[in-house]
């Protein structure tokens, strides 16, 4: 049995994944912003801690939680947001608070939980977007934050590969989620978004999911620094 933080755990991809590594027989710490949204039930391998991702004291009492499990093996994190506004149109308040949702609040899941895999190794994930690495229109704030957040990435692999300590990516295209929800309203912009994706249909966030966990779980410990896309070939194949 290994112990895995989630932070962000209220989102629909981890919500996925929490309830794979709970029936493949693991603990689960998740980090979760808002109860309402989190509809897994609490049990003796799912803690529940109510905080914020941007907090570090929070961030470090979720981590603090999963330490005083057995065999702490690992950090998830999914805290994201869509912001989809031209450069011109964005302020520098709304530019900042999409950096901090998406980067700062990665940086300091990073931190925090990579200290306490220094000894002992463990395995990280983070969830990036499509818009890191192909230029979309009207995505410069995100486009930022996510890019950064898979650099960091990167650099943080090359740091602590000799500590046993594999970081990746996971960076989907427009997934079938709540967050996306607004995106996919209509029948002509679900239409469309099929249409961009080069095997003509929308990401589910099971998939996303399944790529994560298999990072975590079962993937090679020679896998790390990378950042995997789970957007139907989109970022290759356009």
């Amino acid at each position: 049995m290994k112990t895995f933080l989630v932070v962000g755990g209220s989102s629909d991809i981890a919500q996925i994944v929490i309830k794979d590594f709970l029936e493949r027989g693991n603990k689960v710490v998740a980090l979760v912003r808002n109860q309402e949204n989190f509809h897994l039930t609490e049990s003796e391998n799912l803690i529940v801690k109510i905080g914020d991702a941007l907090e570090k004291p929070d961030v470090e009492e979720a981590v603090g939680l999963a330490l005083e499990q057995e065999n702490f093996a690992g950090a998830i994190h999914t805290v994201g947001s869509i912001f989809l506004k031209p450069g011109h149109a964005t302020s520098v308040e709304q530019f900042s608070e999409v950096i901090n949702t998406n980067l700062t609040s990665a940086f300091i899941t990073l931190s925090v939980a990579g200290k306490k895999m220094l000894r002992n190794g463990g395995r990280m994930v983070f969830v990036s977007s499509l818009a890191a690495s192909f230029g979309l229109p009207n995505h410069e704030a995100i486009s930022a934050a996510k890019g950064g957040l898979e650099s960091m990435v990167r650099s943080s692999a090359a740091t602590y590969a000799k500590r046993k300590i594999q970081v990746n990516v996971v960076a989907p295209a427009l997934t079938e989620t709540k967050l996306a929800s607004k995106l996919l309203a209509s029948d002509a912009a679900r239409k469309a978004s099929e249409e961009m994706n080069p095997m003509g249909k929308i990401v589910q966030a099971e998939e996303v999911a399944k790529t994560i966990s298999w990072l975590m779980l079962d993937a090679p410990d020679m896998i790390t620094g990378e950042t995997i896309h789970v957007d139907g070939g989109f970022n290759t194949l356009r």
